[in-house]
């Protein structure tokens, strides 16, 4: 549970609901904690999938697809230019001990060249044909359910 007091009345008797609402029962507060949306792009470089490489927590060491949150007023149509609709999954984002539930939005592109810029968040990338990929070694299961899913229908 995020709020064991009440940020209004500073209350004791803050109840969560198991799925995304926080209330009061002292001063009528509610609060919800609704799904952020993520966008991962799975790029397909030649015979290979890119990765990267995560440089922070959660799952530092890991690999991902490029991506990450919208922010508010985003959408993912912003990003898409070349991009296909893969699917969505759902997932639990855990971040300094507070579970954030997002929805996962993966999209498609294929690159002839492989990208040199990088945010602080990413270590490094990997360029991996689909018999190197691990899918243990990547960070969060709706990045491996999508991966494996792209894995068995298009390549």
């Amino acid at each position: 549970m995020i709020f064991q007091y009440c940020p209004r009345c500073k209350s004791e008797k803050v109840f969560y609901d198991g799925l995304k609402e926080y209330s009061c029962d002292d001063c009528g507060w509610l609060f919800f904690q609704n799904v952020a949306t993520a966008v991962g792009v799975i790029m397909e470089y030649k015979d290979k999938l890119l990765f990267v490489v995560r440089n922070k927590d959660p799952q530092k060491g890991k690999l991902d697809l490029p991506g990450g949150f919208l922010d508010p007023g985003e959408s993912i149509e912003i990003a898409i230019d070349k991009l296909e609709y893969f699917g969505s999954y759902p997932s639990i984002y855990e971040y300094e001990g507070i579970p954030y539930n997002t929805c996962d939005v993966i999209l498609v592109t294929r690159i002839s060249n492989l990208p040199t810029d990088f945010s602080e968040e990413v270590k490094e990338i990997k360029v991996l044909k689909p018999e190197e990929i691990n899918l243990n070694k990547i960070a969060f299961e709706s990045v491996g359910s999508a991966v494996s899913a792209y894995l068995r229908n298009k390549l």
